[in-house]
This record gives structure tokens, sequence and C-alpha cells, in this order.
């Protein structure tokens, strides 16, 4: 494997010549046609006790970013989950970024905000809970975003000029030269798309990719229910169970080393002190 020089979109080019990597995106040409789902049943019985520990000693975390911080470190420690195809080519990112929804308030009329982070390597649990905090802060109070901006100036064009631009726009995201300021105001261009319908009382679904953008990996969390479980010992329990629901891009990887870091990424979820 080698590593060319050309950058895009903050990621440089990986070059695989004589592998399966090389031919699969010519097999399968989009996302649509690559993704793969993973469902697993999470306990964060301990989770949320070690977040209310957190919260006794004066931090708010929730378990929303809890499993930001896990995925966070889990692409930090396996990089080859911080991958993308665009134009079937495989990049390799040097920053990894979440993409996740605020919603104003929890009603049929409350606004959504599509909102973008950047997580350094070596962050810790209390660094990721200061960025994501700070920004959710920041995005509820904001009257308009730059996403919002953009929706107001090209929202209401007649529709064949709608289609014409976002041919074009598609046309610069497969070659990678769509502007900067574009790129950066839409949440496709990101590590992980995250979609936290826990909050809203709603369970996971499994989400699609999106076509448009370099977003290789979807993850939707539901909400926490109590489930009763036999331990070890015979005893019946009772423990807080969450769903994962991950949609994926199998032509990042193979599939062994994607298993192995879904494993480690719930890992650090059961564990947070590992974090």
């Amino acid at each position: 494997m080698a590593i060319a020089k050309r950058k895009i979109n903050h990621a440089t080019r990986v070059r695989e010549k004589g592998s399966i990597a090389a031919f699969f995106p010519y097999l399968s040409r989009t996302r649509t046609e690559s993704v793969i789902y993973f469902s697993r049943q999470l306990d964060v019985t301990n989770a949320i006790e070690f977040l209310n520990t957190k919260k006794r000693g004066g931090k708010t975390i929730s378990l929303f970013i809890l499993i930001s911080a896990a995925i966070a470190k889990t692409f930090e420690q396996r990089p080859m989950l911080n991958r993308f195809i665009l134009g079937r080519r495989l990049y390799q990112r040097e920053v990894f970024d979440i993409s996740y929804i605020i919603k104003k308030n929890l009603t049929d009329q409350g606004a959504e905000i599509l909102t973008t982070v950047q997580i350094d390597k070596g962050s810790t649990l209390d660094d990721v809970a200061y960025i994501m905090n700070g920004d959710q802060k920041a995005m509820k109070s904001a009257e308009e975003n730059g996403l919002d901006s953009l929706m107001n100036i090209f929202g209401n064009l007649p529709r064949p000029i709608m289609r014409l631009l976002f041919a074009i726009v598609r046309w610069l995201d497969f070659h990678g030269r769509v502007p900067s300021f574009i790129r950066k105001e839409l949440p496709f261009y990101c590590s992980v798309f995250i979609s936290n319908l826990g909050s809203i009382g709603v369970d996971a679904p499994f989400h699609h990719l999106y076509e448009l953008g370099t977003t290789s990996f979807f993850l939707a969390i539901g909400r926490p229910v109590l489930q009763t479980k036999v331990d070890k010992d015979g005893n019946i329990v009772v423990r807080k169970i969450v769903n994962l629901n991950i949609t994926v891009d199998e032509r990042i990887c193979d599939g062994y080393y994607l298993a192995r870091s879904l494993d480690r990424f719930l890992k650090f979820i059961e564990h947070p002190e590992l974090i």
C-alpha cells in the first residue's frame, strides 16, 4: 500500500494496486450499493452510573456525548475507519469530525440544526464534553447558521435551476472540487454522522448513507429501555439497554478490521473509564 501526495477534502489518496480495495469502487459504484448494517444491543447500565458520578462531581456529560467520545477514540486507534470513497478512489482523512442534529425544542414545530464538530486526537471524555456542550449551546442560541443561509438563498429557486445547480454540485463532488464555503456548511463531509433518536424517545432505525459528500459511517442511537436478564450467578437483574444501528460503506476496509473496530467501540461505551 502506498500513499500519494494528492490531497482532497483534508484527506490523502490511498493507492492499493492489485488489491480488492482498488477493484471495489468499480464493482459497487455508490454507497447505496456498498452499504452494510450492524445492529447491537448495548448494556449502558454501568455507563449511566459512571455519568451520574461525573454529574455529582459537577460535570454534565450525556450518554450521547459518551458514545461520541467512544467512536472518536475508536477512529483514533483504528484509522482505516476514517476513510471514504470519492470519484471511485480511496482517501484517508487527516481529521476526525462528527455531524449531528440539534433540535431547538421538543415540539413538532421545533427547528432542527445540522452541525459538525472536530475532535482532535488524544481528546478525553471531558474534552469531548466541553466541545459538544459548547457547540450545542451556541447552536441553540443562534438565530441562523450557515446551512440555513444557503437554504434561504437557493431554496426558493425554480425547479429546473435547482436541478441544474445540484447536477453541478454532484459533478464537483465526484471530482473533489466542491468549494470550501459550501463544503464546510454541509453535514455530509464528516467521519461519522450520528442521529440520537433516543433523545426524542424513538428507537434506532437503520439509516442510509448519503451519496453527496464523504460520510462512510452513520450511527443511530435508540432510547434506553429497561430489560430483565439472568446474570452469571443465576440471579434476575434489571439492566438499561440501548439499541445501536450502524450503517457503513464496506469499501473503506475489510470485514475483519471493521468487526474488530466495532467491538472496541462497544467496549469503550461499556467501560467509559478507558476513554
